[in-house]
């Protein structure tokens, strides 16, 4: 009959990884969380920017298209405690995200290359479709000789 050590099972952790190794880890991390933080900029700039035109808007009562108009709506909801719910667990999922990504250098690489696209294609949304009805407050302003 064997009697039972400590030492005859394998040990369950795995081996330290080397300086080099984590290293890669944390920039492949890094990189990862860049992608998602720029994927989520487009909603920093909603809910930074949106109010101040939505007042503009509202005073000069123009009439704006849907899209503006919904972009003015997810600006003022991202205030409520709905949104900003939604918001964090947005960034918790973008973190899990980034730290499956950290696990492969090209995984990594992708998620960042993702999110600058989708952060820089949704600014530039957000910014024309709030510029487009700024420019008409700038032009009925000019026509009335105000500015």
């Amino acid at each position: 009959m064997s009697t039972f050590t400590p030492t005859s099972f394998p040990s369950v952790t795995p081996p330290p990884l080397p300086a080099s190794s984590r290293r890669g880890w944390l920039g492949q991390m890094v990189a990862g969380l860049v992608g998602v933080g720029t994927a989520l900029s487009p909603l920093a700039l909603i809910a930074v920017v949106s109010p101040r035109f939505a007042e503009l808007f509202r005073d000069f009562g123009f009439g704006l298209s849907r899209p503006t108009t919904l972009v003015l709506d997810i600006g003022a909801w991202l205030w409520t405690p709905g949104g900003l719910l939604g918001v964090v667990l947005l960034a918790v999922v973008g973190a899990a995200i980034a730290a499956v990504a950290a696990r492969r250098a090209s995984l990594a690489l992708g998620v960042l290359l993702v999110g600058v696209v989708i952060g820089l294609v949704g600014c530039a949304a957000v910014m024309f479709l709030l510029q487009t009805p700024a420019a008409k407050v700038v032009e009925s302003l000019q026509g009335s000789g105000a500015v």
